[in-house]
């Protein structure tokens, strides 16, 4: 047999996920969308360049904030970000994904980026 089996390297995980895409979007899977963003609608993004730190702050109708973009028949959301990462010198040419946390001082969502 020539055939050779494909497998993709996208691994299936029950941890909260932001990635950052190539086209420059946020995605968050569902478990982190549950955790952080349920009952919001849009969100605040600050860039911390010191700790190389994205915030993602969850509200509802902010001035400046971005939509939460949710399909209806999936949990997860996407977050139009490549102003935001063009803007603050963030790459996006290779898709990575980060264990985002939750900042309780500051009450936004945190991935770190080193």
């Amino acid at each position: 047999m020539s055939f050779k089996m494909f497998i993709p390297s996208r691994i299936q995980t029950n941890k909260e996920k932001i990635t950052i895409l190539r086209a420059g979007i946020f995605w968050v899977n569902r478990r982190a969308s549950e955790k952080f963003f349920k009952g919001f609608k849009r969100v605040l993004l600050y860039w911390d360049e010191e700790r190389k730190v994205i915030g993602f702050k969850p509200v509802n109708n902010e001035k400046n904030s971005y939509s939460l973009s949710r399909v209806k028949t999936r949990k997860d959301i996407n977050i139009s970000g490549m102003a935001f990462l063009k803007y603050n010198g963030i790459s996006y040419k290779k898709t990575r994904n980060f264990e985002p946390t939750w900042n309780e001082k500051e009450k936004l969502v945190e991935i770190q980026l080193k």
